[in-house]
């Protein structure tokens, strides 16, 4: 795959994921393309891809707005500012938002953040069960 596929893809992961119904994140991103080169994905990349479809920028918010996990979350803008910020289970992992006063900059932000945050959980909970199968 290109990487203009790969980001095209990206893309559209929320609006999948909900006319699919069933089908994790996760799944769709290794659908995508995104699982074989995370750090190839670029929020520039991420950005024109964007720019080039902005009817996707509201899927994300959708997305980030009904999340009811821990994780990345994408906020309506607030005094002309768009912002992105992460939220854990302890308070000491909170990130206060990081202000853009471009929308589709601040979903490119957004995505790439959030996507990492799924790889990595996915990956961490691959090990636990590992560790639990062995013990």
């Amino acid at each position: 795959m290109s990487l203009s596929e790969i980001v095209s893809a990206i893309i559209q992961i929320p609006r999948q994921h909900y006319e699919l119904g069933n089908v994790s994140m996760y799944s769709l991103m290794a659908e995508s393309g995104y699982l074989d080169s995370p750090q190839g994905i670029s929020e520039e990349a991420i950005l024109q891809g964007l720019q080039e479809h902005p009817e996707f920028i509201s899927d994300w918010k959708t997305y980030s707005e009904d999340k009811r996990t821990t994780g990345w979350y994408f906020m309506e803008p607030s005094h002309g500012r768009y912002g992105i910020g992460f939220i854990s289970s302890g308070e000491k992992d909170r990130i206060e938002p990081i202000q853009y006063t471009d929308e589709a900059r601040a979903c490119a932000a957004f995505i790439v953040r959030e996507l990492g945050h799924i790889r990595v959980a996915v990956a961490e909970e691959e090990v636990r069960h590992k560790r639990q199968a062995r013990d």
